[in-house]
């Protein structure tokens, strides 16, 4: 890939009035920053050592870091032989299909059933597909979904010693379809206040603020009931079980008996965060054009028929060997999504959306092979088609470890859902991943930010909420996306706070994008988590200049990965490298010269009036031919010159002024000359192009 040096502008640093009082959810935060390519070797014996009940964990790592192996290889490992129990909540169902085959060799190993039993190797051997998904409990370890867990009373009979929130991202990523994700975080901090709480994700970005406020609004609630802590739950785990209290609450050195080494515990941060050190250079990213669209509409398969033809074109030249070179593409809505499957073709597409997780998917859709496809995905980490199309229900909680999975493309613009989606190829060290991603146009962000059913129409009818919420309690609800009623007798409406928090952030986005680049460096800088570890960095936030809104949209996505300053214009996809570029401009340029040189004159008009006449019926051309040479002409300039800035509409062919003018703008030696003659007793308007003396 081709790389430029970036041109940087320093914004201001300034914070934005919606972010006053987000400084508590920072206070006392321990950051470890690690350049470790592991989070096992980031975490070390913390886990054991210097974690307490007190303090959230966070581990915002990369996906293919480790953070599942973390959790089976070490800390399962070495905790559960100390009568630790651990509760494992995930995103995605496919998820637990793929940990459970592997947390079950180590549960086997480590603290087997009684004999007689089958063992959970051979539990989750006997069962395919769904079955698998009802097989959670594995001892001392619980595997359940977040969705699972919140349609569940009898996993709060039990007690953990750790709740681990894998893909922690879900709380805000799924607020705005499912109204409970605040209520799934509220019941386990409610139940669970002396376990270890654990977040991962790769993306911690967005839902760092929402998660701190509702664990402080549980920690503040216990402590104005006057709750008081266990002496032997407030403590590392090293010292869980023995009779030791610190002295004081806010003293970091503990002893671990008579003579002890003293070391740091974490009981009075406000949150530990390991910050992993993220690397995307084994990503080679190509750019796809936004389709042109009408002002006040959001495009629907957008730059998809471009990404289209281009997976054609590369299966036409690799001809039946569609298992090299196959393609993940994700997309935002199923419409689009089929879309692109039949622009493809389903020989070689297949559309995977939520209800391929259902049970009766295939009774439904019999000839089919979604079904197969999903599950290939979830058991073996592998798919058989030339090309899988997902909406998000892939976006996380899997891993496809495909050796000929090669190019991925992302038609989602939100750096969560692009972070996420990248992270399901997972692959060798220095394994190079062609990554496809699109432009967005201003019209299309002004609209999912203003327009019916937009971010601010939504939020709108938030604060509507709170100041009359009977006006809302006046509307059905029954299919509603923010509101619900909390209770069978219909007497409690109420809203997830998750899904406003999700609504603020792509506020804040869009306003962003849509800003000119004169006003970007004066903007105001949110007390976001990025920043705040930006900050902590010392690095100064800056961005590439680009020449249309169009190349900011790319360049935005880009430095989610930390690759801003790799834009390129060559990089998009039908751009060609420099010199194929120069090539093909020549031989355009020829072509045109060609064409102009073959329908003019010598510039020689007789003054004798009727001589005139006889030239322009002979040698000009009449309204068949005038047609016919303006959409050449047409074709042939843009070519060279590229598009006017007034080429709006494709089909509309250059008049006589147009032609004059682009001829006269770019130097060339020639004219058009207009005049009416009769023929056949009729007054005809016939053209006649000259060249021009030097």
């Amino acid at each position: 890939m081709n790389k430029r040096s970036p041109k940087t502008v320093l914004k201001k640093e300034t914070i934005d009035k919606r972010d006053e009082g987000n400084e508590k959810y920072f206070n006392k935060c321990k950051v470890i920053f690690s350049q470790e390519k592991y989070v096992s070797e980031a975490i070390k014996e913390d886990y054991y050592m210097k974690w307490t009940p007190t303090t959230p964990v966070f581990i915002s790592a990369q996906t293919g870091a480790g953070k599942n192996t973390f959790i089976e290889k070490v800390l399962i490992e070495k905790m559960v032989p100390r009568k630790t129990k651990v509760l494992i909540l995930s995103n995605r169902i496919a998820l637990g299909r793929q940990e459970k085959g592997r947390l079950a060799e180590i549960m086997d190993r480590i603290e087997p059933r009684p004999s007689g039993e089958r063992t959970y190797k051979q539990d989750v051997a006997r069962r395919n597909g769904e079955m698998l998904d009802d097989l959670e409990d594995f001892g001392s370890v619980m595997i359940k979904s977040y969705q699972g867990l919140n349609a569940s009373k009898e996993i709060f009979k039990k007690e953990y010693d750790y709740v681990i929130f894998d893909e922690c991202h879900f709380f805000l990523a799924d607020a705005k379809f499912n109204k409970f994700t605040y209520n799934i975080l509220e019941k386990i901090l409610q139940r669970y206040p002396y376990a270890i709480r654990v977040y991962m994700t790769a993306t911690l970005s967005d839902v760092f603020i929402p998660i701190m406020k509702c664990e402080l609004k549980e920690r503040d609630y216990r402590n104005a009931k006057n709750y008081e802590l266990e002496k032997s739950k407030c403590l590392p785990p090293i010292l869980w079980g023995q009779d030791w209290k610190p002295a004081f609450w806010e003293e970091h050195l503990l002893t671990t008996g008579a003579g002890g080494a003293e070391h740091e515990a974490y009981f009075d941060c406000g949150a530990v965060i390991y910050e992993m050190e993220r690397n995307y250079d084994h990503v080679c990213c190509r750019y796809l054009k936004a389709k042109e669209e009408k002002p006040g509409t959001v495009e629907k398969i957008g730059a998809g028929e471009t990404l289209a033809e281009f997976i054609k074109k590369q299966i036409d030249e690799e001809g039946k060997n569609i298992g090299k070179n196959k393609w993940l593409i994700f997309v935002s809505s199923i419409s689009v999504g089929k879309e692109l499957r039949d622009l493809i073709g389903r020989e070689y597409a297949t559309l995977v959306t939520a209800k391929a997780k259902s049970r009766d998917f295939k009774k439904e859709y019999k000839d089919d092979d979604t079904k197969e496809i999903y599950q290939e995905i979830c058991e073996k980490k592998i798919f058989s088609k030339k090309v899988v199309i997902s909406t998000p229900v892939l976006d996380n909680g899997i891993n496809i470890e495909d050796p000929d999975l090669k190019n991925i493309a992302i038609l989602v613009f939100d750096k969560v859902s692009l972070l996420q989606m990248l992270g399901r190829k997972r692959g060798a060290d220095n394994e190079q991943i062609n990554l496809y991603i699109q432009e967005y146009r201003a019209n299309t962000i002004n609209a999912k930010l203003n327009l019916d059913g937009s971010v601010r129409e939504n939020l709108a009818r938030i604060a509507l909420y709170k100041s009359e919420p009977r006006k809302i309690g006046d509307e059905i609800f029954e299919r509603d996306l923010l509101f619900y009623w909390a209770d069978n007798n219909y007497d409690k409406l109420a809203y997830n706070p998750f899904a406003e928090a999700k609504l603020n952030c792509e506020e804040r986005f869009y306003e962003k994008m849509l800003k000119t680049d004169e006003e970007e460096d004066y903007t105001c800088l949110a007390l976001s988590y990025d920043n705040y570890i930006r900050r902590l960095k010392n690095e100064m936030p800056c961005t590439v200049k680009s020449k249309s809104f169009e190349e900011k949209t790319i360049i935005e996505q880009l430095s989610w990965l930390g690759l801003a300053h790799t834009f390129a214009p060559e990089n998009y996809v039908g751009v060609k490298d420099k010199e194929q570029q120069e090539q093909a401009r020549r031989a355009a340029e020829e072509e045109l010269f060609d064409f102009l040189e073959q329908h003019s004159i010598a510039k020689s008009i007789h003054d004798n009036h009727e001589d005139a006449d006889a030239l322009y019926l002979i040698q000009g051309m009449d309204q068949g031919a005038q047609e016919r040479f303006k959409e050449a002409f047409k074709v042939l300039a843009i070519n060279v010159f590229g598009k006017r800035e007034n080429d709006k509409k494709k089909d509309r062919p250059y008049g006589l002024v147009v032609i004059n003018g682009v001829l006269e703008n770019k130097e060339l030696p020639y004219s058009i000359l207009s005049r009416s003659v009769k023929r056949d007793g009729l007054s005809q308007t016939f053209w006649l192009l000259v060249k021009n003396e030097k």
